[in-house]
């Protein structure tokens, strides 16, 4: 049997973690960002009268910390999952999202 071998690159265990400690960091922002936007919804009684979200005459500023904190926990998980097992799709994905590296 003739098998290609392909010869696995292996990653410096210092740079898998500290990419890794990197994202959960910002995935932890991401769930506090949630949080409060959360918070701040059941502070307006959102929350308890579900119909009044599509009443919102304008833009509420809660709309922001729920967007942001939701894609900043997607992006943070991903980099952490794609660090720890050495996904290169999942770390493709995160290096590429240009939300999650400022320009």
């Amino acid at each position: 049997m003739s098998g290609k071998h392909y010869k696995a690159h292996e990653v410096s265990c210092c740079i898998k973690y500290f990419i890794f400690g990197f994202n959960i960091i910002f995935w932890l922002l991401g769930v506090a960002f949630l949080g409060i936007g959360l918070w701040a919804w059941s502070e307006k009684g959102v929350l308890s009268n579900i119909s009044s979200i599509t009443d919102l005459g304008g833009f509420d500023p809660v709309w922001l910390f729920l967007v942001v904190g939701g894609v900043m926990f997607i992006l943070g998980f991903a980099g952490c999952i794609g660090a720890l097992r050495e996904n290169t799709f999942l770390l493709k994905f995160v290096s590429n999202c240009p939300a999650h590296l400022p320009q």
